[in-house]
């Protein structure tokens, strides 16, 4: 509670000095009946959280990690032979378990997400069946990658030529 004696504070400046004065009583209760802060309810006044942070917690588990076993190699894929020649002099003798697992599906024009670590041939799993279908249809003439930094993009358009060199 505030009591009757506030603090009275009146503040003048004198030219000449350029000090304040100050006059009126000054009493023990300093606080300010008219702040503009405020003022936090008796017993907390906020509500408390209901979230249980063990939910943002996983225990560590040990992961299995199985190497794939491609089924075929890369000749053996159901695309153009020009295709599989760029393929076999770049290297590669089987697919790896993103494009062996998602060739037929985007060949047969369905949407995927893939979601693979770097390095493991998601660039071929999409250019493949994208390089197969302009050779299927000639008279679609383009295709559209998007990515979302230029470096990726340059890496994504060299490795379409060299893909397509044979073609």
């Amino acid at each position: 509670m505030y009591s009757n004696n506030t603090t009275s504070t009146k503040s003048t400046k004198s030219f000449g000095s350029g000090k304040k004065k100050q006059s009126g009583n000054k009493s023990k209760n300093w606080r300010n009946k008219s702040s503009n802060r405020p003022q936090q309810k008796r017993g907390g006044g906020f509500k408390k959280s209901t979230l249980d942070p063990n939910l943002l917690v996983r225990k560590a588990t040990e992961e299995v990690i199985v190497e794939y076993k491609p089924t075929r190699t890369i000749k053996e894929l159901p695309i153009d032979i020009n295709l599989i020649e760029c393929l076999v002099a770049k290297g590669f003798q089987y697919p790896t378990q993103i494009q062996d697992q998602t060739l037929e599906y985007l060949l047969d024009g369905h949407d995927v997400l893939g979601i693979a670590q770097t390095g493991s041939g998601k660039t071929a799993a999409f250019l493949v069946p994208i390089i197969q279908e302009l050779l299927q249809n000639p008279q679609k003439s383009h295709a559209l990658v998007v990515v979302p930094t230029r470096e990726l993009a340059s890496q994504i358009q060299d490795e379409f030529k060299y893909s397509c060199r044979h073609t």
